[in-house]
């Protein structure tokens, strides 16, 4: 039994599965505090995985590609100003 998950256990097939971002893998210049917070969901989920697997529950990590949000745009912009690039030739 699976210690502090006796209901996920009890589940047929039971999964966990967590999306970090793919930034976990490439950091990116000026997102260094949530690149290592995505470090740290990456061992967690492996680590679980480790405890939990051996009662036939997979964990699994799904990074997505970039996601253009505000605070994605505002780091585009800056880099490509320092580069003297424009942001469409930044995001290419």
């Amino acid at each position: 039994m699976v210690v502090g998950c006796p209901r996920v256990a009890a589940i047929i097939a039971p999964r966990y599965t967590r999306a970090p971002w793919c930034p976990v893998y490439q950091p990116i210049p000026n997102l260094a505090l949530s690149g290592a917070t995505r470090m740290g969901v990456v061992a967690f989920a492996k680590s679980l995985a480790d405890e939990v697997g051996r009662d036939g529950i997979l964990v699994n990590n799904v990074c997505p590609g970039s996601i253009l949000t505000e605070r994605m745009l505002s780091n585009v912009t800056a880099r490509a100003k320092e580069l003297g690039i424009s942001v469409p030739d930044a995001l290419a």
